[in-house]
């Protein structure tokens, strides 16, 4: 070869190699490739995504069994477009996005199961699977990795953990109760196993060697284990607060300060002092124990839990029964930090109260914790007020504890927010809005809302019998307050509930979902006139197969209805309630149990469509079968729907009482009473689902058609009354006292004039009997 040529070639190699290696410099190795498919910040459950580059928001649609994707950002700029609303399962919980933001997962609290849902690719916005988990799924979560997803199985005390690989469940953690939330931390190396895991239990419980119902009673908890080995399991309790920064009057509870004698001093807090006014008896500190751990995030080695604070001591007044509670743990000594537990309420106390309180966020309490999150560094923190409809947001002083600082900046949101998300950047926040199916955007630089109501449902149209539900729902929920009257007609995010403010509670204080989660209970005991009384759930307000059989309200029977919690709204949440102020005579205990108003009617409403949670099954139920023939089944001989009428001790002894004698004289006759029923009960009618009959099965659906009979429970008592018959399965237009015929299969649709002359035909709405002279009680529950 000429040596020319053979020179010039060899230079091209070496220029060949060189080229090689530059370019091999600037390439990223294969760990720093995997790093940009690791979470930067430790991970947490949540109704509310962002991905990675902060341009795209996944959001459950609780109302609508979907899940929403949102663009956000494109560049610099703010865009909000809706790119798909994605069918999954029923009864949408939580959601988590994989590290490269390709995969969501969503739980599904009723079918049990997480739905996959592709985010990217030929498959985009379709779910691509199903995996089966526990019972009533609840939070869930990534490994920084993004090698497993682990899923909080509520009901059946258990953690699934997924292996993202394969996309089914290797392992299933005991940890016992309710499992709620779940958050992961992240020490940003490439192994996904020397992680911890936290699952919030969402009830507190009781401290042994206490009792109840105390404000230091009960506890909260959080369970820890390795995300390897997955165990073992360390249980974290989190101390009640010995004051929460409020005090309350106990005179009436010490022989020496009142007349006549109370039963017990049990409450009194000084039993030496005779004078009424004395500051230990009259400004006596109350306490608060942790409850309803729905929500947690991570920052540095804190693990900060807001939570319902529960302080169930007399008196009966919103002021001293429910806080908003945020917990710390340090994460790497897993115990509780008790010098950093605060309750935010404590601080709002100091706010002046706005001029128009009905255009202002100020001196709004923190009702009903749902949810936390922060930015990157933990400097920023919002904390969503689900029934105040806004987010705080919050920073850590020079201690290390949470506060609102001064003055205490709020971020008003749509309708019942129940999540909320931080950009990676920190310049922007969104949280999810169940009742308006929507997104706020917050603009975090800017200190304002962006946009209130980002649609991501499509919400019931006015009129419909879906939309009277949605509606109802949102005033159990409130803490603001809603029009007593014209809500049929009132698009759902056109219900601004602060310029209702002061109807639900004082300053947004308490609501009924603060202490029924989802109608449900918050399993706390309280101290009321008639006695201690645990908290009920609503699911078993009205009978399933027939919402004409409602049942007696509280361990005592004391109220007959849910309209006779109006006077709750009022004594204990200190708001003016949802049917005028003064509020309709004709509301009392055991009153009229409709007609006072369209707030208080769909309430009701929504009572009726509570669902009762699916539980894990027993094996074999043979044992249990035979203790109930054996004890049981003499006592409800009667065909289904069963009635109370023949059994019911409670039932027996209210018949047998004058009162109930009066309020017969008074009734209006058998027959107007009478009420029928078109429909049955069944809490995924509203709605529709293609899934197949297994998972229906497990959605807790009921069975079809009308009952055969209308039941009086009760009969000539006032227990349990005719109530409005508002749960349809198929479109109706009809619905009289006196018929019971089922709705044809070419029933036009439902419509608002039907409903409202269902409503309003109750004999209770004529306004026909006189008020009771009793003073309305108290009792919460």
């Amino acid at each position: 070869m000429d040596r020319a040529v053979a020179t010039s070639l060899h230079a091209r190699r070496r220029l060949t190699v060189l080229a090689c290696a530059a370019l091999l410099l600037v390439l990223p190795t294969s760990g720093e490739a995997r790093k940009k498919k690791r979470f930067r910040t430790p991970t947490r459950s949540s109704t509310i995504r962002i991905t990675k580059n902060d341009k795209l928001v996944v959001a459950v649609n609780r109302e609508a069994n979907s899940l929403a994707v949102l663009q956000v950002r494109k560049g610099d700029r703010d865009v909000f477009a809706k790119l798909a609303e994605v069918p999954v399962g029923v009864a949408p919980r939580f959601v988590a996005v994989d590290p490269a933001g390709k995969l969501a997962f969503v739980t599904n609290g009723a079918s049990g199961t997480v739905s996959v849902v592709s985010l990217a690719g030929d498959t985009r916005f379709t779910v691509i699977g199903e995996i089966p988990v526990g019972d009533e799924p609840r939070g869930c979560t990534i490994t920084p990795n993004g090698t497993r997803l682990f899923v909080a199985n509520h009901t059946d005390g258990t953690v699934s953990v997924i292996d993202l690989a394969s996309r089914s469940v290797v392992q299933t953690v005991a940890v016992g109760g309710h499992p709620t939330a779940i958050a992961i931390t992240n020490d940003r190396d490439k192994d996904d196993g020397d992680e911890t895991v936290f699952v919030t239990e969402f009830f507190s419980e009781l401290i042994p060697g206490k009792q109840e119902p105390f404000d230091d009673a009960r506890q909260g908890v959080v369970h820890a284990f390795p995300s390897g080995a997955l165990a073992p399991v360390t249980k974290i309790t989190l101390s009640p607060l010995a004051t929460s920064g409020f005090t309350a009057d106990r005179s009436k509870f010490c022989n020496l300060t009142t007349e006549p004698d109370p039963a017990s001093q049990v409450y009194c807090p000084d039993t030496s002092v005779s004078d009424p006014a004395d500051p230990r008896i009259a400004m006596d500190p109350q306490g608060a124990f942790p409850n309803l751990l729905g929500s947690a995030v991570i920052r540095g080695t804190s693990l900060y839990l807001p939570n319902v604070g529960a302080a169930p001591e007399p008196p009966v007044k919103f002021n001293v029964n429910v806080q908003a509670l945020v917990h710390v743990v340090d994460t790497a000594s897993l115990t509780e930090q008790t010098a950093r537990h605060v309750n935010l309420n404590a601080e709002v106390k100091a706010e002046t109260a706005p001029a128009d309180p009905t255009a202002s966020l100020d001196r709004l309490f923190g009702n009903d914790l749902a949810a936390i999150d922060a930015n990157l560094d933990g400097t920023l923190f919002l904390i969503v007020s689900r029934g105040g409809n806004f987010a705080f947001r919050a920073a850590l002083d020079g201690s290390g504890r949470l506060t609102l600082g001064s003055p205490v900046v709020r971020y008003q949101t749509g309708n019942i927010p129940n999540g909320v998300a931080v950009s990676q950047d920190g310049k922007r926040a969104y949280v999810n809005n169940e009742v308006n199916l929507s997104v706020t955007a917050i603009d975090l630089e800017a200190n304002r809302v962006i946009e209130r109501d980002v649609p991501i449902g499509t919400p019931p149209t006015p009129g419909t019998f879906a939309h009277a539900v949605l509606v109802g729902k949102l005033t159990f929920f409130t803490a603001l307050g809603t029009p007593n009257d014209g809500l049929l007609d009132m698009p759902v995010r056109g219900i601004e509930p602060l310029k209702f403010r002061g109807k639900a509670a004082d300053n947004a204080w308490s609501s009924c979902a603060a202490c029924h989660p989802d109608g449900l209970t918050d399993n706390v005991t309280w101290s009321f006139a008639d006695g201690p009384r645990q908290t009920l759930p609503l699911d078993a307000f009205f009978a399933k197969d027939n919402p004409v059989d409602q049942r007696i309200s509280n361990w005592s029977a004391v109220r007959g209805s849910v309209t006779d919690f109006n006077n709750n709204s009022r004594a204990v949440q200190g708001g003016k309630g949802f049917a005028g102020d003064p509020p309709n005579p004709n509301i009392y205990n055991h009153g009229i149990t409709q007609g006072a108003s369209d707030a208080l009617d769909l309430m009701t409403l929504w009572v009726q469509t509570v669902r009762t949670l699916n539980q894990p099954q027993p094996a074999d139920v043979t044992a249990g079968r035979t203790v109930f023939g054996a004890n049981c089944a003499s006592r409800t001989t009667r065909p289904s729907p069963p009635t109370r009428s023949a059994w019911c001790p409670a039932c027996r002894a209210i018949r047998a009482s004058p009162r109930s004698a009066a309020a017969r004289s008074r009734a209006t006759p058998r027959s107007a009473r009478r009420w029928s029923s078109s429909t049955t009960w069944a809490r995924s009618t509203r709605r529709t689902s293609s899934r197949s009959g297994a998972q229906a099965g497990r959605s807790g659906r009921r069975p079809s058609g009308p009952p055969a009979s209308t039941p009086r429970a009760c009969s000539g008592s006032r227990t349990t009354r005719p109530t409005s018959t508002m749960v349809p399965r198929r479109p109706w237009t009809t619905c009289s006292p006196g018929t019971s015929s089922a709705p044809g299969r070419s029933s036009p649709s439902w419509t608002r004039a039907s409903a409202t002359a269902c409503w309003r035909s109750s004999p209770r709405s004529t306004g026909a009997r006189t008020p009771s002279a009793r003073r309305p009680t108290t009792s919460a529950t």
